[in-house]
């Protein structure tokens, strides 16, 4: 807590004489503490906003603004999960060859700090060690009708990474002097790179899909145009298809998870489901081909549907079978195991054979890692 500034009334009269104006940042007294807890309850908005101080000869006055509440950005007591989570990216980035896909199931209570810990170990290795990080959240109100398009927002946000990247770089490029930061786009590996890098993601991405797989992929992940569009289209292989394309489809519209479109009957909602399985598969393989690492994180795993579970089985199966693509990611599934979630519907085998079915993979590697409570130490 922080010792906070005398309050008065608009009059100028001392509310509280008890508010400590002194500018200590630590408690050395049992009194300190409590005179503070008091001052929380009392006057909530010297502590919880922003606050602009203005004194006179007769009185200060407190003034709250922009409501804040600040805990600081240090993690607390993980020290030997960051550990763990760190010794898993080192092995990946010290690769040359091949080595197992890395897949790490982070459990935990609700609210035991698992998303945050990711987040802060993706943001430092994006800003620092030149990957790329990439996330998704299910949802219990959408795991119904909307849960596959959980794993297509993560690549969809990789795409509008590799657009941020690209012109950056170029602005970088064009104006020496003005040296933007690199933590905004996920990298810092500087302008040229970051150009070089967006450059060969679309030549990977269009010569792996084709004009058509492209197109048909944007429909669920519409930011994929934007990365393949400095490409020239005929470049690529996959030139006709388009009429394939429609008929899978059903004439328009999308149909994620198994939802039927009005105008698709349940074959073509079917086909269509599988084509973009396909697509997206041959979509990730590509990007991870190009070489820069991808940390892949979906949060509230017990959330996802059965046929989403299947997916990313899939998913982590084909990547698997595959030595460029494989070295190349870090796949962290977090969920939580407390009572809430073994009474729903997911405490069944297509949710824990999530990641058990990978363990007769030789190319697979599972970290297990449980948050528990604090330590002492």
């Amino acid at each position: 807590a922080t010792a906070a500034a005398t309050a008065t009334t608009a009059g100028g009269s001392k509310k509280n004489s008890v508010v400590r104006t002194t500018n200590k940042t630590s408690f050395t007294t049992l009194h300190d503490v409590l005179s503070d807890l008091e001052q929380m309850v009392l006057y909530p908005t010297m502590f919880l906003h922003e606050r602009r101080i203005t004194t006179t000869s007769t009185a200060t006055t407190i003034i709250p603004t922009t409501p804040k509440l600040d805990f600081g950005t240090k993690l607390h007591g993980r020290r030997e999960e960051i550990s763990q989570l760190m010794d898993i990216v080192d092995d990946i980035s010290s690769r040359r060859v091949t080595g197992p896909l890395e897949i790490v199931s982070l459990s935990g209570y609700s609210g035991s700090g698992k998303s945050y810990l990711i987040r802060r170990v993706g943001r430092y290795l994006a800003n620092k060690r030149g990957w790329m990080f990439v996330q998704g959240k299910f949802d219990r109100l959408r795991q119904s009708y909307d849960a596959f398009s959980v794993v297509t927002s993560a690549f969809d946000r990789f795409c509008g990474q590799i657009e941020e990247m690209r012109g950056d770089a170029t602005n970088s490029n064009g104006n020496d002097n003005n040296s933007s930061s690199d933590n905004k786009n996920n990298n810092n590996n500087g302008g040229d790179d970051n150009a070089e890098y967006c450059s060969r993601v679309s030549t990977a991405v269009l010569e792996a899909l084709g004009r058509t797989g492209v197109d048909y992929l944007t429909q669920i992940m519409p930011s994929l145009r934007r990365v393949v569009n400095d490409v020239d289209y005929n470049s690529s292989g996959d030139q006709s298809g388009d009429d394939s394309t429609s008929a899978a489809t059903g004439g328009g519209g999308n149909s994620l998870g198994g939802h039927l479109h009005p105008t698709q009957t349940a074959d073509e909602a079917l086909m269509y489901q599988r084509r973009c399985e396909y697509l997206l598969c041959a979509f990730v393989e590509a990007i991870l081909g190009v070489g820069r690492p991808l940390l892949l994180f979906y949060d509230d795993m017990q959330w996802a549907d059965a046929s989403t579970l299947e997916f990313l089985r899939k998913l982590l199966k084909h990547l698997a079978d595959r030595n460029k693509a494989r070295k190349n990611i870090m796949f962290v599934e977090a969920f939580r195991d407390n009572i809430e979630v073994k009474e729903n519907d997911n405490d069944d085998p297509a949710y824990n054979a999530m990641t058990s079915s990978m363990e007769s993979y030789d190319s697979v590697n599972i970290s297990k890692i449980k948050l528990g409570g604090f330590s002492k130490s």
